[in-house]
């Protein structure tokens, strides 16, 4: 303890700043005057942050919640039994050279999972901590570790959706004049950059909030052993019978607390939100990051979503009028736009696949466009809130009361958005495949049958060989269609989307060809 503590407690006040360390001169919420019973309350408020009843009842029922979904949504993918083929990473050649594309929903997916089993565990150890009464410092200063799952799926999410889905990306297959359009921005050609991007970017955010989050919780339990190093043993017994709602000796009351007393206090006081601090820096990178997603998304991701529905405008037979903007068509695609029997088996036209996977691509690009500035907002309402004024007087229970509140709220939001994507993935094939899961049905084999038609080049053949002939089979599901010759045309629709198998056949007197209708 210092023995100059009547002259450290005369000079002047620092000001409070995130870019410089707390001083004990800040903490002017203890100062003479006070009895050891308002020292004592004080630093039961700074240490324990204490909870309340009705706050921590809600923390479990959001809890409930929260495993209730995680529960629906894996029974109803693992009810699914042919699913296989699961990618989240994908290598694609280009002449600009190899490019490393991940799966944007399937990513995101992951990124969600892991954020709902990480607030589940803090949240279970938030109420656990309050209940035994431990300060809430033992787990505020892991906080924002459980966004860090959520950020990163949405990044990498979003990196492989603007590289495999820009009209000017190298991997692009659009034309010139589609590339040229003035809300197309150019996407990096550079292999090496775009793929340093992928890795280094989510590289450099982990290691930040670990490094940060380690600062933190140094921070904290060196203000712990401060305390209990600096402060007389009665007042350490006094603040931690106070936790428990047993302090209830006059002495104190009537005691006035010494200079010694109160400047140890600022000195455990301000080495407690010092740790504060860091999780304030922490929550601020995590804002960085939420907005650095949300940019992108805007300026890459909606011109890519408006292109998207020009194009499935385009294909309906019956257009919006050229007046239309981007969500008059939008709402006219969904309205009015879903394809028929008629116009579905043309291949000229407007397809139900390619009508739910531009509606499920908007759906997309504004959950991130909407929900990045919305987790971006938490952080920084604790930071503005707590930093500098709760500082100042003392006391951020508030705001952690709050904050959970809100995240519980939007975890609750994001429960929803779960479970009815985990539906729609296991009862829609389209969507299975748009996440990477492909069904294979390896157990049935499959029989092809073709109906060879004899053809000829130039009337007759050439050398006594004819060319090779191609049977494209797209599914197992066979159909015969009529030609009018009294020929059938075996045909075979794809349920997924995916590859076309090519087999070729070498003849020798003959071409046979088989063609599909493919449904796309």
């Amino acid at each position: 303890m210092e023995f100059n503590s009547t002259a450290s407690l005369d000079m002047p006040s620092a000001a409070l700043s995130l870019v410089h360390p707390i001083s004990p001169r800040s903490m002017q919420f203890l100062h003479r005057g006070q009895t050891e019973a308002q020292v004592i309350d004080i630093l039961f408020k700074v240490i324990y942050v204490p909870e309340t009843t009705g706050h921590r009842v809600w923390l479990l029922i959001s809890q409930f919640e929260c495993l209730l979904a995680i529960g629906i949504s894996f029974i109803l993918l693992i009810r699914k039994k042919a699913f296989g083929n699961l990618w989240l990473l994908n290598r694609r050649d280009s002449p600009f050279g190899s490019f490393y594309v991940t799966n944007a929903v399937f990513c995101l997916v992951l990124g969600v999972a892991g954020y709902l089993f990480a607030w589940v565990v803090t949240a279970i150890v938030i109420a656990t901590f309050s209940f035994v009464k431990i300060p809430s410092y033992a787990w505020w200063w892991t906080i924002p570790l459980p966004f860090a799952p959520l950020i990163l799926g949405a990044e990498l999410g979003l990196h492989g959706f603007i590289l495999g889905c820009s009209p000017r990306s190298p991997l692009s297959p659009f034309s010139a004049a589609h590339r040229n359009k003035w809300n197309y921005l150019p996407v990096i050609k550079n292999a090496l950059i775009a793929n340093a991007a992928l890795f280094v970017t989510p590289v450099v955010f982990v290691v930040t909030t670990c490094v940060l989050s380690g600062f933190a919780g140094h921070a904290y339990f060196h203000a712990k052993h401060l305390a209990r190093e600096i402060l007389p043993a009665d007042i350490v017994s006094a603040i931690v019978a106070a936790s428990h709602h047993r302090l209830d000796d006059p002495a104190f009351r009537a005691t006035q607390a010494s200079d010694q007393l109160i400047w140890a206090s600022r000195r455990v006081a301000a080495a407690y939100f010092e740790s504060h601090r860091y999780v304030c820096i922490n929550l601020i990178v995590s804002t960085i990051a939420a907005f650095g997603i949300w940019v992108p998304c805007c300026i890459y991701g909606l011109p890519n979503s408006s292109s998207l529905v020009n194009y499935a405008c385009s294909r309906c037979p019956t257009r919006p009028p050229s007046s239309y903007g981007y969500f008059r068509k939008s709402w006219w695609l969904v309205t009015k736009g879903r394809p028929t029997e008629e116009t579905n088996n043309s291949t000229n036209d407007l397809t139900l696949n390619i009508w739910k996977m531009t509606l499920f691509a908007q759906g997309y690009i504004w959950l991130i466009a909407v929900a990045a500035p919305g987790f971006g907002m938490v952080p920084i309402y604790i930071v503005a809130n707590s930093f500098p004024k709760q500082v100042k007087r003392g006391n951020i229970s508030s705001t952690l009361r709050d904050s959970i509140i809100i995240v519980s709220c939007i975890i609750f939001m994001t429960c929803v958005f779960y479970i009815f994507f985990c539906r729609i993935i296991s009862i829609e094939p389209l969507f299975r495949s748009a996440i990477g899961v492909n069904l294979i049905r390896s157990q049935v084999p499959i029989e092809i049958k073709r109906v060879e038609r004899e053809t000829y080049r130039d009337g007759g053949r050439k050398n006594g060989n004819a060319p090779p002939c191609m049977i494209v089979v797209e599914d197992v599901d066979l159909e015969a269609e009529d030609e009018g010759d009294g020929t059938k045309r075996k045909s075979y629709r794809s349920s997924l989307g995916s590859s076309a198998l090519r087999v070729e056949i070498d003849k020798t007197r003959r071409c046979v060809r088989a063609k599909t209708v493919l449904q796309r």
